[in-house]
């Protein structure tokens, strides 16, 4: 695991299958006409509209509108099952067992399991630091502990162009920006990935060069403390740069 100098402010696979992957499980499709609209209401301490479910029930939807409905349920179920799991300290691999049996009923895409991880992420983080939790610790606690999640759900680490990487960060900073203490979650969680190898240097800095990881003030404002973690990666692959150089020059 990398260090980085960074300054902040401050098993076994269990028989216990999650309600909503047993629906699925049991059910060849989603039956949309009796799937609960309500929010999560463990998820709703600080907003009413956190992980909000919304459906159009005209009787004449179109094929488009209703693969929305599906891809929104997949988003409330995944929550559900991923928030009550962490809460209740479950292993990563039996979280991962019952997301993925989730995700191949409903045919989720990539992204929609990274923001599913991401809203739970942020919400359980955002949970502990307002009940005593220093920042550091409570991201220690979510996304060190539950790292495997989040790696699963990247896959572009053979590839140049970090895509998985940076729609991570822009989901992350996108769910940061308006929440209390969202600039220094959101660089402790960034540090936090890249030390623990889930996230590459070169994916940090595609994300910070990325147009629309400042489209906006508060997007803008919510990254600005993470420009350090970004210093210092720059710093790092310049010095890689100038041992390469060296090693070339020497090799003459």
């Amino acid at each position: 695991m990398r260090q980085l100098t960074v300054s902040f402010p401050q098993g076994p696979v269990s028989g216990n299958v999650h309600p909503a992957v047993r629906r699925l499980l049991t059910s060849p499709v989603y039956n949309l006409s009796n799937i609960s609209l309500e929010s999560i209401s463990t998820l709703h301490s600080e907003s009413d509209t956190d992980f909000e479910v919304r459906q159009d029930k005209s009787p004449n939807r179109s094929t488009a509108s209703l693969e929305s409905d599906l891809a929104a349920n997949f988003t409330h179920d995944a929550t559900a099952l991923i928030y009550d799991s962490l809460v209740e300290g479950h292993e990563s691999a039996n979280i991962q067992l019952e997301l993925t049996a989730l995700r191949m009923s409903s045919n989720a895409s990539d992204h929609q399991v990274r923001r599913a991880i991401t809203l739970v992420f942020v919400k359980r983080v955002s949970q502990l630091v307002n009940s005593g939790t220093s920042v550091r610790d409570a991201v220690a606690q979510v996304f060190g502990k539950y790292k495997d999640l989040i790696d699963r759900s990247i896959f572009d680490k053979d590839s140049s162009a970090k895509t998985d990487q940076v729609d991570l960060l822009l989901l992350l900073q996108s769910e940061l920006a308006h929440r209390e203490s969202g600039d220094v979650i959101l660089v402790n969680a960034a540090t936090k990935l890249v030390e623990l190898d889930v996230l590459e240097d070169d994916g940090v800095l595609q994300w910070w060069d990325n147009e629309k990881s400042s489209d906006g003030e508060d997007l803008e404002k919510v990254r600005e403390k993470t420009r350090q973690l970004v210093d210092v990666l720059n710093q790092s692959s310049e010095e890689e740069s100038d041992d390469d150089d060296d090693e070339g020059d020497d090799s003459e």
